[in-house]
């Protein structure tokens, strides 16, 4: 009886062993498939990573070449949130008026598939930070623990076609606020994943006081710790912004 086991056991082991390489290629499959989604899903912790610089921008671009590229100034590590109904984004944009034919802001609910908000961005003077404000307006407000995705979308003069020279895409979500934002302070909302709101009020407070060696150095250091490279541009860029549709 017991080698009558001993061998009932060892059919059994090797049966399922059999199995189990039988399946594992259509598991690795399925698995492998069920992230070709234009939206991917948001992980549990946090926002989906976007592209903060335009790596997959047309080849025959007209964008003139830049010491730094055009850039969100994000985290992108899968924590960009907020606590603001209508927050502030920040983008590098190297470029002058002069090379720029038309810059425009997408804000989408891809979980209703949507347009929140739109609007077309003309720059004025010289390059800088580019502040994109969510306007003020219920039909816009960021409701909690949603994600929504952006683009910013440019085309440098010369460009005849439909299809934009450079492209970022990003990810922000809306979470609740606590008691230890009460302060304010920028390296609160850093230190909580808070990086929408924390880097606009660093950019807010630096820019306004640009002699100031704290924000200088936090500024310099924030710079350095999410690889934004070389932002040589100084202060807000003055922008113009045409209605927003809805």
């Amino acid at each position: 009886m017991k080698i009558l086991n001993f061998k009932s056991k060892l059919i059994f082991t090797i049966t399922l062993v059999l199995v189990n390489i039988i399946l594992y290629p259509i598991l690795v499959t399925a698995q492998t498939n069920s992230h070709e989604d234009d939206f991917p899903a948001a992980p549990d912790t946090g926002t989906p990573v976007g592209t903060s610089t335009p790596g997959g921008s047309r080849p025959n671009t007209n964008c003139p070449e830049t010491k730094s590229p055009l850039r969100a100034l994000i985290a992108n590590n899968g924590k960009d949130f907020t606590v603001a109904e209508y927050p502030h984004l920040l983008f590098n944009v190297p470029f002058t008026e002069k090379k720029i034919s038309n810059i425009e802001f997408v804000l989408k609910d891809p979980a209703e598939l949507k347009t929140v908000y739109r609007t077309a961005i003309k720059l004025k003077g010289k390059p800088g930070i580019m502040k994109v404000s969510i306007p003020q307006q219920s039909q816009y407000a960021l409701k909690a623990n949603k994600d929504y995705r952006w683009n910013l979308i440019l085309y440098c003069l010369g460009n005849k076609t439909d299809e934009p020279d450079q492209v970022l895409t990003g990810w922000i979500r809306r979470i609740p606020t606590t008691s230890q934002l009460t302060t304010q302070e920028y390296q609160s909302y850093i230190e909580n994943n808070i990086w929408y709101d924390g880097i606009s009020l660093l950019a807010q407070n630096y820019f306004a006081n640009p002699e100031n060696s704290k924000l200088k150095v936090d500024w310099n250091n924030l710079s350095k710790s999410l690889k934004w490279g070389n932002l040589d541009n100084k202060g807000f860029a003055e922008i113009v912004l045409v209605e927003p549709e809805e």
